[in-house]
């Protein structure tokens, strides 16, 4: 996905959720093709995320601009 964004000289957007919604099945059949594969922590997308930085204080970002973590 991001080599075709910087194909098209697009800014990377960020993961697309394309493997979000697999079936158990769809899963087991690329763990046994052997697929590489991470493990994400789905964000969410609406609201906003906030924590307290020791040097920064009161740190708040905007959901929309998080990215599923790895």
């Amino acid at each position: 996905m991001r080599t075709q964004q910087k194909s098209a000289k697009a800014s990377f957007l960020g993961y697309d959720r394309k493997c979000l919604e697999l079936s158990d099945q769809e899963v087991q059949s690329k763990v046994d093709a052997s697929e590489n594969y991470v493990v994400r922590l789905k964000m969410p997308k609406t609201g906003t995320t906030s924590f307290h930085d020791e040097l920064r204080g009161k740190v708040e970002v905007n959901n929309e601009q998080l990215d599923d973590q790895v």
